[in-house]
């Protein structure tokens, strides 16, 4: 008779059973540097800000690692992880992330943000966790839709090591407008870079002088407030009226839209600005709060451009405005009337988002004569009010 040996059960970790971790990912290294746009009305003072911030890249940059992608930058968990483990015995791990917004602070009006960054394709961590811990989570913040770690700062119940790092390198420079246009190059195509901007800033002075004086109309309608104040506890009463808490949340965060769109416009925005819930009634918009009720989902604000801002120029700007979903009617290249909406730095439907979608823009152009769902009549008497 063989007498078959009892073999031992190999003792698997469980999930969080473990102390340590190493793990690669990719790593972001960058540095920023503020400048008024006043100051940079030339070649020679365009290169210097550009000379600045590869210096300071250079020498003051801080580096991050990269856990993953977001599909917006307030997102408050990953879309997908970067991560890969390489410890032997250990194929996962659990972790949360706290979301502190934007890594590089959007210009504030009359800035421009010079940045400075590369990647590694590859950077080595290892994470030590103390015994008694279980909940790992990552401070970050978000660069270009992806969640790089805030801080290497250290929390009570892990230790986070950085290794080595390598591939990749290529140092890119970009810079940022307050109105939300852009512009991308390397250090070492800097040149070019330079260019390009005091092109734009020329043409945008010479447009400035050009255009003044000339009135457009702008229709702006913020539904993404709608869903927020139906969402707010007891933000609307039983036949779907706002409440007095309501009211003030809406208002709020009106305020704060507005004046979001006067800095982005850096002073091209008429003084007033008019709202309506039927495109026949105006009232100025200090009257809103007074005004709202259960129609509120049909208001519609008015606001006057003084100055030929039109087409792709408006559409960044807007789609710069990445904390509301809103539509706009505003006039194109051509002043025909598009209507484009947004939802939260991205696309929702209209003109532009068909354009990028490749199916037909047309129902998203209005009628000349009858430019913001508004008679002729009434049309006039709307840009009379705003440019008094």
């Amino acid at each position: 008779m063989t007498i078959k040996k009892k073999s031992k059960k190999k003792k698997v970790k469980k999930k969080e059973d473990w102390s340590e971790i190493s793990f690669s990912t990719s790593e972001l290294t960058y540095y920023d540097l503020i400048v008024e746009e006043k100051n940079l009305n030339s070649i020679e003072k365009i290169n210097e800000q550009i000379s600045n911030v590869i210096e300071g890249g250079e020498n003051e940059s801080t580096s991050h690692l990269v856990l993953g992608d977001l599909n917006h930058y307030k997102d408050k968990a990953l879309n997908s992880s970067y991560l890969t483990i390489d410890s032997t015995d250990i194929t996962s791990f659990d972790y949360t992330i706290e979301n502190q917004g934007k890594l590089v602070a959007a210009p504030k009006k009359g800035e421009v943000v010079f940045l400075f960054y590369y990647r590694y394709d590859h950077a080595g961590y290892s994470l030590t966790k103390n015994k008694n811990h279980t909940n790992v989570s990552f401070k970050v913040k978000s660069f270009k839709n992806e969640a790089v770690l805030a801080e290497m700062y250290y929390d009570p119940g892990f230790e986070l090591t950085a290794h080595d790092a390598s591939g990749g390198g290529v140092m890119y420079l970009e810079i940022i407008c307050a109105n939300g246009k852009t512009f991308e190059g390397s250090v070492e195509g800097k040149e070019d870079l330079i260019q390009e901007f005091h092109t734009y800033l020329t043409n945008k002075q010479k447009k400035l002088s050009q255009d003044k004086g000339k009135n457009y109309l702008i229709k702006i309608l913020p539904n993404s407030l709608f869903s927020e104040i139906t969402d707010l506890d007891e933000g609307v009463d039983k036949d779907y009226n706002p409440t007095e808490k309501g009211k003030n949340y809406f208002v709020d965060r009106m305020k704060s839209f507005i004046d979001e769109f006067k800095e982005k416009f850096d002073g091209v925005i008429g003084e007033k600005i008019l709202i309506s819930y039927n495109s026949e009634d105006f009232y100025d918009l200090s009257e809103l709060k007074n005004t709202l009720d259960s129609n509120f989902e049909y208001l519609n604000v008015y606001i006057l451009l003084k100055t030929k801002i039109l087409g792709e120029e408006l559409n960044n700007i807007f789609l710069s405005m990445s904390d509301y979903g809103f539509y706009a009617d505003y006039p194109d290249d051509e002043e025909k009337i598009i209507t484009q909406g947004y939802d939260k730095g991205e696309y929702d439907t209209g003109y532009f988002a068909a354009n990028a979608g490749n199916y037909d823009p047309e129902g998203y152009i209005s009628d000349k004569n009858n430019p913001m769902s508004l008679s002729l009549k009434k049309y006039n008497e709307v840009m009379k009010t705003l440019a008094e």
